[in-house]
């Protein structure tokens, strides 16, 4: 199928294209104006569709819909603008391959509902929801990739990941940016994997992880988001581990952990943020991490938490080191602390538990625990 036109009438509800179970390639075509789909393809493992370089606008519930258990559809190089809906929708059990297309001013780039789809090296711009959403229907798996990806402006998040089993690869995209919600955005028990993305200047979180839901979070530049870079906690949030991130410009903190349980924070780069990590009744494993140059404090304990700081390098924090309030603890252990305005700042600890401290730590200063607050300079 080549160079066609198939142009929808507002009144009437039609799609402009319905291939069921058939091999077929379009290429060049024009597709506008359906109240139902531009383009409907209902295969199974083995049917081979192709949809390329052709344009589907304006059409009304969605631009692509991809039907059919194991279907590999290919769609690529494709516009597909102004929908009302998703402008391409992955059904359940489909296996599309989603590639260099430019979806902008949908109501969502792609949604995957318990599908396994490849998404790469996708434009996606101006959705008026978010702008790539993974879900499950009935805890069915949702698996998929994410990769190469630009993803910008989005009216609410950059990407939504949510449902139990949900589980997509979101990595190596290019930019997750400029999304006036969360640039990435993990909820109701989802656990991805996010690794190697640019995600920077989202209006609030840069990465966030709803109570309930975790991710395994590695080597991504996480840059200049406008609330916590990285957000978490609460209820299963142990599963989550963060590590070899830049976590870097944060307009408050690097990363924002409250009632959280034994997650581990490991050999990040934590720079130029507010604050460089503030734990709220939390205990989390912080090793091997870089904090330096945050404008107030390299790492805050406040309500009670009980973390296991080891191996860290404190250095250059424009106030504190460490600041610890309203009993929290912990196990601070072979740290190397310097260079910020006060080493530690603590309240209510006794002078044998600071002596403790200084002990196993690498820190410069001296301190004053004589009536339970301390400053370490």
């Amino acid at each position: 199928m080549l160079d066609c036109e198939l142009k929808g009438y507002k009144a009437c509800f039609t799609a402009g294209c319905y291939f069921k179970m058939a091999n077929v390639t379009m290429a060049l075509c024009r597709i506008h104006n359906h109240r139902l789909a531009g383009i409907v393809t209902d295969g199974r493992l083995g049917v081979k569709v192709n949809i390329m370089s052709s344009t589907v606008t304006q059409n009304n519930v969605v631009g692509i819909y991809v039907l059919g258990s194991d279907s590999h559809a290919k769609i690529k190089k494709n516009e597909v603008a102004e929908t009302s809906g998703p402008a391409i929708f992955c059904a359940i059990g489909t296996g599309p391959h989603i590639m260099e297309n430019l979806l902008t001013k949908n109501r969502s780039g792609v949604y995957v509902e318990s599908a396994d789809p490849l998404i790469f090296r996708n434009e996606i711009f101006n959705c008026s929801e978010s702008g790539v959403i993974f879900t499950t229907v009935e805890e069915a798996a949702c698996r998929g990739e994410m990769a190469m990806c630009t993803i910008r402006e989005s009216e609410e998040n950059g990407v939504l990941i949510k449902g139990l089993n949900c589980s997509p690869k979101v990595h190596s995209n290019l930019e997750i940016s400029l999304s006036k919600l969360a640039g990435v955005k993990v909820t109701e028990k989802a656990h991805p994997t996010i690794s190697n993305n640019i995600i920077k200047n989202n209006l609030a979180q840069g990465i966030l992880l709803v109570e309930g839901s975790s991710a395994h979070i590695s080597r991504n530049i996480i840059d200049e988001n406008m609330k916590a870079n990285i957000a978490f906690g609460g209820m299963l949030s142990g599963d989550t581990i963060i590590h070899h991130n830049m976590i870097i410009n944060g307009r408050a903190e690097g990363i924002f952990m409250i009632e959280g349980e034994h997650t581990i924070i490991t050999k990040n780069k934590i720079k130029k943020n507010m604050d460089g990590i503030l734990l709220s009744s939390a205990s989390p494993l912080i090793s091997e991490n870089n904090i330096e140059e945050n404008r107030r404090c390299g790492i805050i304990m406040v309500s009670h938490c009980d973390p296991r700081l080891f191996r860290n390098l404190i250095i250059n924090n424009y106030m504190c080191g460490i600041l610890m309030r309203q009993n929290s603890m912990g196990i601070i252990e072979k740290n190397e602390i310097r260079d910020n305005y006060y080493q530690i700042s603590v309240h209510g600890l006794s002078k044998k538990r600071m002596e403790k401290i200084k002990q196993q730590n690498d820190m410069e200063g001296i301190y004053d625990s004589s009536i339970g607050d301390c400053a370490i300079f």
